[in-house]
């Protein structure tokens, strides 16, 4: 006889007595060989892992609001940056995958935690990592506070934006209303192919 209410309440109480220990921690920053532009990232489980070398800059940011980004996130809008290939070095990649839903383009995902990695549109020089997994490194968030005006907006070498913005939810008005720093465009808008090429 299956009752899901109990396996799942036998499930969170082994998970709330796992020691302290169990949790996968934040990536370490190696002092000694990393640089203040170096930011590293991971996962929710840290089975992917990688450094961004923020030295050549981020040329473009956009915040995705088609329904595919949706069904694999369970979000309701999705912010990738464009980095140059060159500057993200995978350091974990036990649970890397690949999946290839369109011929457009290819995610990569981490199996241990179902994390969004990238978005690989098969660009020679440009990968477009998924923003949040950047944001918990001070060093990003320093890099940050130098490209935002004070108005808010973001100063990158291409227009930033929401792209698909005709596929967005209701949901996204009923939380955002029109406080966006960020113009909007359906289809692909402002992105720019290839946007790391130098």
């Amino acid at each position: 006889f299956f009752r899901p209410r109990v396996l799942i309440q036998a499930s969170m109480k082994s998970f709330l007595r796992r020691p302290a220990t169990a949790m996968v921690p934040m990536v370490q920053r190696r002092a000694s060989t990393m640089s203040k532009n170096v930011v590293l990232a991971q996962c929710g489980c840290g089975g992917v892992q990688f450094e961004a070398d923020l030295r050549k800059g981020i040329p473009q940011l956009t915040v995705c609001n088609c329904a595919a980004c949706r069904k694999v996130t369970g979000a309701v809008q999705l912010p990738f940056l464009a980095l140059p290939r060159k500057s993200v070095t995978f350091t974990e990649e036990a649970t890397l995958r690949e999946w290839e839903p369109t011929a457009l383009a290819k995610r990569l995902f981490c199996t241990g935690c179902g994390a969004q990695i990238a978005m690989d549109y098969r660009e020679e020089n440009t990968i477009w990592i998924c923003l949040g997994l950047l944001c918990d490194d001070q060093h990003f968030n320093d890099w940050l506070k130098n490209v935002v005006n004070d108005d808010g907006h973001i100063n990158l070498k291409y227009p930033c934006g929401h792209i698909f913005w005709e596929s967005r939810p209701p949901i996204v008005e009923v939380l955002y209303g029109d406080h966006t720093h960020l113009p909007v465009s359906e289809d692909f808008g402002v992105y720019v192919y290839d946007a790391a090429q130098e």
